[in-house]
């Protein structure tokens, strides 16, 4: 009878292991394809100027225009009673046009900019460079001196605020 136990034990032992050994796997597996997802994550920086969205009226507009207006005007409506402006709605339309008109938007779109330095930030560099800035007048000040003036122009010739603020040469 103790040898029909023991073998009976023996069989039993792996199958009970099994599930465990199973959990782990798929565990291990699920993990892997987590951690893979999250590292995929799509870019969240315009691939040009003219990426759209349609709003909710149902038209097409400009994500990166929109946002850049947001950002620079200030303008995200009244919150508590409160609402803020950091610059005319002129201002920051004049501003995202020289953007448009001489800043590639990325580095794909550097050969489309004849002329602009090779050292000088792209439009998504410079986001990405503001959104840490402790001082973003250091990093306007990346750009050329002749998109900084064109910037300054934009404000009545005085720098602009906010994110669009290179501080005066």
């Amino acid at each position: 009878m103790t040898t029909t136990t023991e073998a009976h034990t023996r069989t039993s032992a792996p199958s009970r292991r099994r599930p465990a050994r199973r959990f782990a796997v798929a565990f291990g597996v699920v993990a892997v394809l987590v951690v893979a997802t999250a590292c995929n994550m799509p870019s969240n920086d315009p691939g040009s100027y003219t990426d759209t969205v349609i709003n909710e009226d149902g038209e097409e507009e400009s994500v990166v225009e929109e946002n850049f207006l947001l950002g620079c005007t200030g303008d995200v409506g009244t919150i508590g009673g409160t609402s803020t402006t950091l610059a005319a709605r002129s201002d920051c339309v004049c501003a995202y046009e020289v953007f448009v008109e001489n800043v590639p938007v990325n580095d794909e779109a550097r050969p489309q900019y004849a002329g602009y330095p090779g050292e000088a930030p792209t439009f998504t560099q410079l986001n990405a460079d503001l959104a840490s800035a402790s001082d973003p007048g250091e990093v306007y000040r990346r750009l050329p001196e002749e998109i900084l003036a064109e910037l300054t122009a934009c404000h009545g010739g005085t720098p602009p605020p906010g994110p669009v603020a290179p501080q005066a040469p």
